[in-house]
């Protein structure tokens, strides 16, 4: 196709870059959200996921990319998470018209993404005052959203390819989410061949849902998430006794137990585990019901790939899913225990939000964490021990039970990290540590270095040469 033949051709070196071969980190430095690596090797350039910032992180999003667009010769897309992948349309808007390499269910994951923030878009734009809108450069349309999927070239896992003249790709599972990848990148250094590893975000173990991580081949180079550094998952066993008590304890007092989660993801894994342990009977029944309209366009893209399962879907109970906000109001309201996954996994949107409203002042519902809180979210506020809480322009008595359970985290603790790097001591590898806050990098780097790799912490816009 015409795309690979663009990234393929060999493009002047930039001013604005380095000429050795390197790796700059455009975001995910020192923080959890914005994933963007440019990875420069000879005169080729090659940008490892485009994502956009949450929370804290805002103020580093720039109105245009940091790098030249049309510079890039290939991008590497990791997975669908919105810190990955949220901003890769502006690449094409700026002057990028070469593939995006990615796994079939990422491509399949990307276009349902695109294609409703395309239409969502479309519809502010034809509702709201479109001389105000017009200075959007990056403004997703459905003919943006179909330009960049046409340039998604699949891949399988394993499967190695040659994506520019002398540099391949070989994609490994990272058991994250479905069709969550760990790019390697093949290399010459003058006559030795050189490995760079990115591990996107890598699941967890001890949780059977997706297949789990594959192993990654011994590397030269690796760009590492952290974002449980330092830190140890509870088990499948506490997970389930945790969630009985508070299942237990509301049903007792008549509440709803309301359950914020990723669309992407969080949703489908939280339906999950919920489901197989009401099976198992290790938590007692209670109507399901989810509030996500992508969380259900997204399972059912889950649906198409079962060989990514590791054990499969339990049949019952059913899940009700709610269409319209009318339905949805009268599940928050109706009489009786019940559980609402809704949309908003950090509470800064989505379909939670209506949800919270009717049930943050009732001391017998509760609220249940399975995500991680970034900094400045309405996720981390809430779960500050104060007697109230700001949100909606209101400010509410938080008389809702708040727990939080992080075992749900599609991402490995500090022990799996640790694994994953493993097969680095074998060519004494040097690693960077992204996607992660200092205080969970900062064990971890610690740790690795005491396997005896190199590990460091790189800033926003610090460039790593890779050298031997």
């Amino acid at each position: 196709m015409d795309s690979i033949a663009s990234a393929r051709s060999v493009t002047a070196p930039s001013p604005l870059l380095p000429t050795a071969d390197s790796v700059t980190f455009w975001g995910a430095a020192r923080t959890v959200t914005g994933s963007m690596h440019l990875v420069k090797i000879g005169d080729y350039r090659i940008l490892l996921d485009c994502g956009v910032h949450t929370g804290n992180d805002r103020p580093a999003i720039t109105p245009r990319l940091p790098f030249r667009a049309d510079k890039l010769d290939a991008v590497v897309l990791s997975h669908n998470h919105t810190d990955h992948v949220g901003r890769i349309h502006e690449l094409y808007v700026e002057g990028y018209a070469g593939p995006i390499y990615c796994t079939y269910a990422a491509r399949d994951l990307l276009e349902a993404q695109l294609l409703n923030s395309a239409r969502i878009q479309e519809q502010e734009f034809a509702t709201r005052n479109a001389v105000s809108l017009q200075g959007t450069a990056h403004r997703l349309s459905t003919a943006l959203a179909r330009k960049v999927v046409d340039h998604c070239v699949t891949l399988d896992y394993q499967e190695q390819v040659e994506i520019l003249p002398g540099v391949g790709l070989t994609l490994y599972d990272a058991g994250h989410i479905l069709g969550s990848s760990m790019p390697v990148l093949a290399f010459r250094q003058g006559i030795r061949e050189r490995t760079l590893a990115f591990t996107g975000d890598i699941g967890r173990s001890g949780l059977p849902y997706l297949n789990p991580a594959q192993a990654l081949p011994p590397c030269d180079f690796a760009i590492c998430e952290s974002t449980y550094g330092g830190r140890r998952h509870e088990t499948r066993e506490q997970m389930a006794e945790k969630l009985r008590r508070i299942f237990d304890d509301t049903i007792e007092r008549g509440g709803k137990i309301l359950m914020p989660a990723f669309s992407l993801g969080r949703t489908q894994a939280v339906l999950h585990h919920i489901r197989r342990w009401m099976n198992e009977r290790a938590l007692p029944a209670l109507p399901i019901y989810v509030d996500s309209p992508m969380g259900r366009v997204f399972s059912s893209i889950y649906k198409g790939y079962p060989e990514a399962l590791a054990v499969p879907e339990p049949k019952a109970p059913e899940v009700d899913w709610l269409y319209e906000p009318e339905e949805a109001y009268q599940a928050s309201v109706s009489h009786g225990p019940a559980v609402i996954i809704a949309s908003g996994g950090m509470l800064e949107g989505g379909k939670i939000l209506k949800h919270l409203r009717n049930h943050i002042d009732d001391p017998r519902s509760s609220l249940v964490l399975v995500s991680f809180q970034a900094p400045g979210t309405l996720g981390e506020k809430i779960l500050e021990k104060s007697p109230k809480v700001t949100f909606h322009g209101r400010t509410w008595n938080k008389w809702i039970e708040v727990h939080e359970v992080s075992g749900f985290s599609g991402h490995g603790d500090h022990q799996d990290l640790c694994k994953a790097m493993e097969p680095m001591r074998e060519k004494n590898g040097k690693i960077r540590l992204v996607h992660g806050e200092p205080e969970a990098m900062t064990p971890l780097a610690k740790s690795l270095q005491g396997m005896g790799l190199e590990a460091g912490i790189p800033d926003v816009g610090e460039t790593w040469k890779l050298e031997a």
